[in-house]
């Protein structure tokens, strides 16, 4: 990939990020004319990657236990305890 494809994949991927996050601070890769810094393809890539989460975030999901162990607040501490040792546990849902 050229050192321009990727100047124009750069700056076409922070006018789309700017679009759906506009608090984010766009930067140019040029001041007064003069090139500042050349893209790298491992830069461009994690920038993509950022791009897609912005506008395309996960859902919460994909992250959730469809049944997680509780305890009632009733439950004795003696049976939340066997859960965290049991299971290896470091929180349970009340």
């Amino acid at each position: 990939m050229g050192t321009q494809h990727l100047t124009d994949k750069l700056g076409r991927l922070l006018v789309t990020m700017h679009e759906q996050a506009p608090w984010v601070q766009q930067h140019s890769h040029v001041l007064a004319g003069e090139v500042l810094a050349t893209p790298r393809r491992d830069a461009v890539i994690a920038l993509e990657e950022i791009a897609q989460k912005v506008q395309n975030p996960p859902q919460i999901r994909a992250y959730m236990i469809k049944s997680p162990d509780v305890v009632a607040p009733t439950d004795s501490l003696a049976k939340a305890a066997e859960l965290v040792i049991e299971k290896g546990y470091s929180q349970l849902p009340v």
